[in-house]
């Protein structure tokens, strides 16, 4: 990206300045404070959730593992539900999540071993839910080594409609684990965009560097030698549809903000929102489908260099 472009893309003021020719139904919030932020976000899938229940349909969604927080935040808001709505439970919902960690072959870990996403959304949603009203443990699906290359068809032939993708923003501007190996390696797309853009998953992708880092940073303890080196991932045809499978709506969060004054997400959630679609960054993919993108402040602000 020329520098010319990159010093504008900084200067842009997120939820003032609109996005870089965004589809007429894609919108951008910007949420004060983390509270408000991780209650929404638990509240659109509560409200999901809650709907397709009275309507007595499936609901189907993609989700990630982080942010986190929103997990609890949403089990509560579920169990507080079933005590004044009759027979309410989630035999309904359908959660496939993005991602999971993997060793260069595919192989991914137990849900009992710590750091795996299974275990995390295990702990803080799934045990957190009365155990009246949970779906089977068995029905989250996780791309593990058994259905890495299952889902697709699971959601074919469970109608072949997601409802809802939600998700964040890589430090490299990835969706899920949709590194840049995934259109510049012959083992994919080999720069195809046609076909990268119909790729539905990714078998032991090797991680970017800055994703490594990224989740050594809010994972790992900062300890970047303890982050798996590949994951298997949903892939770009999940979050943008394709003939098969369609994505009715996109609503991501990004909550990266590492301490005061730093954030490591500012500059991602910038490009994401004003450079030109480009599927080595993929979230520049995001305005141009109806959906919405979450800020919460600062990332919003034009970026500043500060020395520390």
């Amino acid at each position: 990206m020329p520098l010319e472009k990159i010093i504008e893309i900084q200067q842009k003021r997120i939820g003032v300045d609109p996005p870089l020719n965004p589809h007429p139904e894609f919108k951008v919030v910007v949420w004060e404070s983390p509270h408000e932020f991780y209650a929404a976000f638990a509240m659109d899938m509560t409200r999901r959730i809650v709907s397709a229940f009275f309507e007595k349909r499936d609901l189907w969604m993609i989700t990630p593992t982080g942010p986190v927080p929103q997990w609890r935040i949403l089990a509560n808001n579920l169990n507080e539900l079933a005590k004044v709505i009759d027979g309410f439970n989630l035999k309904h919902v359908h959660i496939v999540m993005m991602d999971e960690y993997s060793d260069p072959e595919g192989r991914t870990p137990s849900w009992d071993m710590p750091g795996s996403f299974q275990n995390t959304i295990r702990v803080n949603f799934w045990e957190q839910l009365r155990s009246d009203i949970r779906m089977k443990w068995e029905d989250i699906l996780f791309p593990t080594a058994e259905l890495v290359d299952k889902i697709p068809k699971i959601i074919i032939d469970g109608g072949g409609v997601i409802d809802v993708v939600y998700g964040g923003i890589g430090w490299g501007l990835h969706f899920a684990f949709v590194d840049r190996e995934a259109f510049t390696s012959d083992r994919w797309a080999g720069r195809d965009l046609e076909k990268w853009k119909k790729i539905r998953m990714l078998k032991a992708i090797e991680l970017d560097a800055s994703t490594i880092y990224q989740n050594a940073l809010h994972t790992w303890g900062s300890n970047q030698w303890a982050v798996p080196s590949h994951a298997n991932t949903i892939g770009p045809a999940l979050v943008l549809g394709d003939d098969e499978i369609e994505v009715k709506y996109r609503s991501f969060w990004c909550d990266g903000i590492c301490g005061p004054e730093m954030t490591w997400q500012q500059m991602a959630v910038h490009v994401a929102l004003y450079a030109e679609p480009n599927p080595e960054l993929p979230a520049t993919f995001l305005k141009t489908l109806p959906g919405e993108i979450n800020v919460l402040k600062p990332l919003d602000e034009p970026i500043t260099i500060v020395p520390r």
